[in-house]
């Protein structure tokens, strides 16, 4: 993956596509250089209600040892596909918290 991207699918298009339930407040504007950190619309799965949502989320991902977000010093966003599910930092997220980008 790319250290950048873009997002300019209608959130409208988004949400009949998935299925999903819209959570966001507001919707962000399109997007042609979206960078790590960047508030990114996201397709995930509420487990507590099972399903879909379209939510606002932060790209970069929150190691499983760290206790707060804001205390993250590095969020990582690239994992090796030969790796990811064996690895510390982003096997647990692999296994149990997926969503689309």
């Amino acid at each position: 993956m790319c250290g950048r991207f873009s997002q300019a699918l209608p959130a409208e298009l988004l949400v009949r596509m998935f299925g999903a339930a819209d959570l966001r407040l507001e919707a962000p504007a399109p997007s042609w250089n979206v960078a790590p950190t960047a508030s990114v619309t996201a397709v995930a799965c509420d487990r507590e209600r099972a399903r879909r949502v379209l939510a606002p989320m932060t790209w970069g991902l929150l190691a499983p040892w760290e206790k707060h977000p804001d205390a993250a010093k590095v969020r990582p966003i690239n994992a090796r596909c030969e790796t990811v599910a064996a690895s510390r930092m982003f096997g647990p997220a692999f296994r149990q918290r997926r969503c689309l980008i």
